[in-house]
């Protein structure tokens, strides 16, 4: 094996956003996700790429938006490998982040069923632009690499951080009300 090669890469991105189809089509190695190891990493093969919800640290939640994204505790477990870890990012437009999630019924390998409502409320809440700025700059202090995909209907290219800022942005006419209706729904179905 490479002796340059990554202890792992973290493929992190939005439910939907398009990581699962990226694993598939472009990686090699063991796919894992977090809760089949719980937060201990010593036992994650050589090579593995790590499925990662940007949203864990919220249980895709709106009501727990406001937490910190390292109260995580797979999170914490992989920064403490800073140097040693490349992350791919994969992000998708809004619009493309709701279409996704409309369709979709399962979640990775089939392992439940998708919590639509709450995923969509979660993200209609955002502000994706500074949501996914804050998780690229913690990613770049910690990762040996990274690389920044576009997950469009048309399919992935790798962009540069300020492309993927640009095609997340939301405007303050549709998307921010759907922002502010998402917010809305968020506190009634908490309730």
């Amino acid at each position: 094996m490479n002796s340059d090669a990554p202890d792992f890469t973290l493929v992190a991105g939005l439910s939907s956003s398009g990581k699962s189809t990226w694993l598939e089509a472009q990686a090699e190695g063991p796919m894992v996700i977090p809760f089949e190891f719980g937060n201990d990493l010593s036992n994650l093969p050589k090579g593995a790429l790590v499925h990662y919800n940007t949203l864990r640290y919220a249980d895709n939640e709106v009501a727990h938006l406001d937490r910190d994204f390292e109260s995580d505790p797979f999170l914490t477990a992989v920064l403490e490998r800073s140097g040693h870890f490349d992350v791919v990012y994969v992000a998708a437009p809004p619009a493309e982040l709701r279409r996704r999630i409309r369709r979709r019924r399962t979640l990775e390998r089939g392992t439940g069923v998708y919590p639509r409502k709450s995923v969509a409320g979660a993200q209609a809440a955002l502000d994706h632009r500074a949501f996914h700025a804050a998780w690229l700059d913690l990613l770049d202090r910690h990762a040996r690499r990274m690389r920044i995909v576009l997950s469009e209907a048309s399919g992935f290219r790798e962009v540069t951080r300020e492309e993927l800022l640009a095609a997340v942005q939301t405007s303050s006419d549709g998307d921010g009300a759907l922002a502010r209706l998402g917010r809305a729904l968020g506190r009634l179905v908490g309730r």
